[in-house]
């Protein structure tokens, strides 16, 4: 049963991402069948890494995607980007909490290479799209540039912090693969202890400029935020001292806590949020909060 499902899922996945050239197109296939030949012996495994089939883009030039909901995505071969662009593993936050509520002024702290903005910025009147890797920031200013207005996005190459300077941020992956949407700041992993097991496996280094929220928005003349979504691995407890301002004026708070950080919810609660929703992953949640009132 499981098995069948598993295949169900991988089939209703491979129907929803196509090429937006004939060259995409055949590049998709190429990967597909790829990733295919190498879970075919366990099918619970195909419907696991049909999401990362840019892993098995051939060559290193961008492919062009559309996704089921209409928007178009550049993405890298041999990175985790068509993940993030068709919202895979985030469905559940996209459909319930995101788009029904992601109006006004809509902050995307931790963009990635954009599968939250691109899909704000349709429905909101001004989007603050936040990321500090260099890869990743240019493939989100070209999906910004495919898919949104021009004056609605705010596109800031920072890391959100708990003060202005600079940070060294580790990113998992090599010359052959990378994986974006796992980097971690050091100043992160020093204080949980993972430094010396992130030693030992293969990444990238990066020297980002961080800043905290609230100067960051207090620089672009942005008064307030209504909605605030947080993804940047780790890093939230050390971010939200430096967003506290904008918090007090926010709608509504989408936020990744890793388990040994849950203790900011209440932090949280006490800036006037109530919890309203929350789905657990294997080392964190995502949290749905609003305003009280």
């Amino acid at each position: 049963m499981r098995e069948i499902q598993a295949l169900k899922d991988a089939i209703q996945y491979l129907t929803k991402v196509r090429g937006v050239t004939l060259l995409d197109e055949l590049k998709l296939l190429y990967a597909i069948a790829r990733a295919g030949a190498a879970y075919i012996s366990d099918i619970l495994s195909l419907g696991k890494y049909l999401p990362s089939l840019s892993y098995y883009l051939p060559g290193r030039k961008l492919v062009r995607i559309r996704t089921e909901d209409g928007y178009i995505f550049n993405i890298r071969p041999k990175t985790t980007d068509l993940s993030y662009a068709t919202m895979y593993f985030e469905r559940y936050e996209l459909e319930r909490w995101f788009l029904p509520n992601a109006r006004g002024i809509v902050v995307d702290v931790g963009a990635n290479i954009g599968g939250y903005t691109v899909r704000a910025c349709r429905q909101a009147d001004q989007v603050v799209s936040i990321e500090p890797q260099s890869g990743a920031f240019e493939i989100l200013r070209a999906n910004v540039e495919a898919n949104c207005r021009s004056n609605n996005v705010l596109l800031v190459k920072k890391a959100v912090s708990d003060s202005r300077g600079h940070l060294k941020l580790r990113i998992p992956g090599s010359s052959i693969f990378i994986d974006s949407g796992t980097a971690k700041i050091e100043k992160v992993l020093l204080k949980t202890g993972a430094l010396e097991r992130l030693d030992k496996a293969v990444f990238l280094e990066e020297d980002v400029e961080a800043d905290t929220l609230d100067h960051i928005l207090e620089e672009l003349q942005v008064k307030r935020a209504d909605f605030i979504k947080v993804d940047i691995e780790g890093a939230e407890v050390i971010a939200l001292q430096g967003m506290r301002r904008t918090l007090g004026e926010a709608r509504y708070l989408m936020i990744e806590i890793w388990d040994e950080n849950r203790f900011i919810l209440n932090e949280i609660k006490d800036l006037g949020f109530r919890l309203i929703d929350h789905r657990k992953y294997e080392d964190y949640s995502n949290y749905f909060l609003a305003k009280a009132n």
